[in-house]
């Protein structure tokens, strides 16, 4: 039975619970899955710059035939009438070696998708539960009553870069809904049992390069005035080779890629690659020391 909790301010939490559809999920993979009916927070709230996949491991694998291009679709929860913004992430990782993830979806993951990603939030309230808002649509076993499922379906890229069999499936969430400047950072993962016909020889490293999906999920942020000290971490502690543009210079945190994008340097990090984004419509990059900022045209 569903239980009505509600406070005057909904933070907007989240968790990714498998990667099956709403329709064919009973027993959700995710790591830890158990705490919802006893520990929810332990799923849902911002893990931050905690162990890797929160500390946890493991108990059933989902097998994924992982093929570019091809639809993928990852099932997560959000409260209700709470925004989500920011950007997601799916990795996959060799078991204990996150310098071997390779990205193979980003993009924006809590926009519904029948809305056609144009509004930044789940379209919920908070004056009645989840029960509701989404009925068929909420967590197994949920206790709460504040939680709707939400489909995000990708293509698959880089496929082919992927060198495990026996591996880590890692969703992140960099929420920005309290500020992009300060954003707070969501994991979890599942194991997955990847078919051998698509993995690279054991030579090829993972490459990770700038994506339209990451630069449209930020689109609509104006101006970045300082580095984001926990996404430095977090990126730092998956990358294994460096990828920096020229425009990277010693010491420098953000730097223009022309007019319309701009970098995530890390200059602090040799080993940690940068990250690209899009200034907002109607805005033009200017540099501004070892920042930036997105200003009106």
């Amino acid at each position: 039975m569903l239980v009505s909790i509600f406070v005057s301010s909904v933070s907007a939490h989240g968790f990714m619970v498998d990667i099956q559809p709403i329709r064919d999920i009973s027993q959700p993979a995710v790591y830890n899955y158990d705490a919802i009916s006893n520990n929810i927070d332990s799923l849902r709230s911002p893990s931050g710059n905690g162990p890797l996949c929160r500390g946890q491991r493991g108990t059933k694998s989902r097998n994924l035939n992982l093929v570019n291009g091809q639809p993928m679709t990852v099932t997560s929860a959000f409260s209700i009438g709470a925004q989500h913004i920011g950007p997601c992430q799916i990795e996959i990782m060799q078991r204990n070696k996150p310098s071997t993830a390779v990205v193979i979806a980003q993009g924006d993951c809590a926009r519904p998708p029948a809305e056609g990603g144009k509004l930044a939030q789940t379209s919920t309230y908070k004056t009645s539960g989840a029960d509701a808002q989404c009925p068929g649509r909420i967590p197994p076993n949920l206790v709460t009553n504040d939680m709707c499922l939400n489909e995000w379906t990708f293509e698959v890229q880089n496929a082919d870069r992927v060198r495990c069999t026996d591996c880590v499936l890692r969703w992140t969430w960099t929420a920005q809904h309290i500020s992009v400047y300060e954003p707070e950072f969501y994991e979890n993962c599942l194991d997955v049992t990847l078919s051998t016909s698509n993995l690279a020889p054991a030579a090829v490293a993972p490459a990770i390069g700038p994506t339209a999906a990451v630069a449209q999920a930020v689109a609509e942020q104006i101006i970045v005035k300082q580095p984001l000290e926990q996404a430095k971490e977090k990126k730092c502690r998956t990358r294994s080779k460096a990828l920096k543009p020229a425009e990277c210079k010693p010491g420098v945190d953000l730097a223009c890629m022309g007019q319309s994008y701009f970098a995530f340097c890390f200059p602090e990090n040799p080993d940690a690659s940068a990250v690209y984004l899009k200034c907002a419509e109607g805005t033009s990059c200017l540099q501004q020391g070892l920042s930036i900022a997105c200003q009106t045209v």
